[in-house]
């Protein structure tokens, strides 16, 4: 063989396995995502989601909204027996949030146990999940709420008592440029994405119990930095190992 045939063949070779490389380390698929969460030793046994629902956390009859829209203004009727989701038995009766971001623990009921938005207890969410560094608050999706106040639900039916501290919620234009490896559409502009940690829970436990209750979202998780990066956008999932890259 012509020696630089077989430069350039070693040199093609070299540069596919630099590529193929190059992207079994990069941001993995969607697969390869669900593997790691599928299999996450601390999401394993103890966790199987409830099909019924007996603890004190919520109510058997569930409260169903007349329409999609799950804060519809016209009053919704509860059905006559418990709702075969479990996500829906998790989120009965009112909702709350146990949260905190760099102070005191503050208990947000953000909606009636008839499906109606607390105005108050709402605000205080968005409140709590305002851009810090601008100062702005943003109307906060509330479909996020629910994964936050499911995740905790979830929890607490498995006996373990939770706060969820928020590292980042909202963020404006100037505060997401300004953020390391924030993404360019990031739903943290739009109300719709939050990081969040979980005291005493591992990154890949809350990382599984985000995905599985919010199969339709984003779920991030980031391994070395402790966080889980949560949205409503669309259906997504990605892990990350480096020590500085956000959504």
């Amino acid at each position: 063989m012509n020696p630089l045939n077989k430069n350039h063949l070693q040199i093609t070779r070299r540069n596919f396995l630099e590529f193929s490389a190059g992207v079994a380390l990069a941001v993995p698929t969607l697969v390869g995502a669900q593997t790691f969460i599928e299999n996450s030793p601390s999401s394993g046994q103890g966790w199987t989601p409830p099909s019924t629902f007996t603890s004190s956390v919520g109510q058997q009859t569930v409260v169903r909204p007349s329409s999609d829209n799950l804060y519809s203004s016209v009053r919704p009727q509860p059905t006559a027996s418990p709702s075969k989701d479990w996500r829906e038995v998790l989120l009965s009766g009112e909702r709350t949030i146990h949260m905190r971001r760099d102070g005191e623990t503050q208990h947000i009921r953000y909606c009636t146990k008839d499906g109606y938005i607390d105005p108050v207890g709402y605000r205080a969410a968005c409140v709590l999940l305002r851009d810090v560094q601008a100062g702005k608050m943003f109307t906060m999706d509330p479909k996020l709420l629910d994964i936050l106040c499911g995740i905790q639900r979830w929890m607490s039916y498995n006996g373990r008592d939770s706060i969820i501290e928020i590292t980042s919620g909202f963020r404006t234009t100037q505060t997401n440029n300004a953020t390391e490896g924030s993404a360019l559409k990031s739903m943290h502009l739009y109300g719709k994405a939050a990081d969040i940690v979980i005291s005493g829970a591992s990154s890949g436990l809350v990382g599984a119990m985000a995905k599985k209750f919010n199969g339709a979202g984003g779920t991030g998780i980031y391994l070395l930095r402790g966080f889980v990066h949560i949205d409503t956008g669309a259906s997504r999932t990605w892990i990350s190992s480096t020590p500085r890259h956000r959504r």
